[in-house]
């Protein structure tokens, strides 16, 4: 029986992965839903406290936290293979940037 309140599920933020000039990991990898046994489970199979950026009640808010996790490492890893100068152009060019 659940007591009032309990917490069934939640959603689990974590760093993506990169290498240099890029990010190998997707918003699947980084933002799933758990629950209080899987996540201990998770944990002894590798998954270490400093890889996780946050826990959240709903997936709307954690899929907010990880793209924005997933674009910020985007645009690091292009100023870091192009140049700020450059990369700035490049977003430019897709939209992601105004002028």
């Amino acid at each position: 029986m659940k007591a009032s309140g309990e917490i069934e599920s939640f959603w689990v933020v974590t760093v993506p992965k990169h290498y240099d000039g890029g990010v190998t990991s997707g918003l699947p990898d980084i933002c799933f839903e758990s629950y209080p046994k899987k996540i201990g489970l998770q944990f002894l199979g590798g998954l270490r406290p400093e890889e996780v950026v946050g826990f959240y009640a709903d997936e709307k808010t954690a899929k907010g936290v990880a793209t924005d996790l997933l674009t910020e490492m985007e645009i690091e890893a292009a100023v870091d293979k192009y140049g700020y100068e450059e990369a700035l152009r490049r977003a430019g060019d897709l939209g992601l940037v105004g002028d």
